[in-house]
């Protein structure tokens, strides 16, 4: 998955405009803590990827949980089953796992993200996402 990182990033520009650095996709890739990266292929070229993580004891809980840090579809590959498969996938494995919960991150107006998740089953929970910018 290492050399696909130029790809991710093309991908990632391509959907949300905003520049992510090699540096950083590299240590999500090499130093997640039990990681599982899966990508999409279309005629040798990477057209999708999912990444995930689980992390135990965050937020005070026992078990471990899965996480989905980042997801990236080429727009040109869209409504193809790319992204479903690989949401799919993705939990099949963390299911293998013994990974009982499954959670991500989205800003409340991203609706194309939103819909994603939902159609893999996830849900809105009560919790609140509190953050301070420190660079202030």
């Amino acid at each position: 998955m290492l050399d696909d990182v130029p790809r991710i990033i093309e991908i990632y520009e391509k959907i949300t405009g905003e520049h992510v650095d090699e540096d950083t996709i590299n240590e999500k890739i090499e130093y997640g803590q039990c990681l599982t990266a899966l990508g999409a292929v279309k005629d040798g070229k990477l057209v999708g990827f999912i990444i995930g993580e689980t992390e135990q004891g965050a937020f005070g809980e026992e078990e471990a949980i899965g996480w989905i840090n980042m997801v990236g579809l080429d727009p040109e590959y869209r409504n193809m089953g790319y992204g479903k498969a690989l949401g799919k996938e993705l939990l099949n494995r963390f299911h293998g796992m013994g990974i009982r919960k499954l959670r991500t991150i989205v800003e409340d107006e991203d609706y194309g993200l939103l819909n994603y998740f939902k159609s893999l089953g996830l849900q809105k929970v009560p919790w609140t996402v509190l953050e301070l910018d420190l660079k202030q």
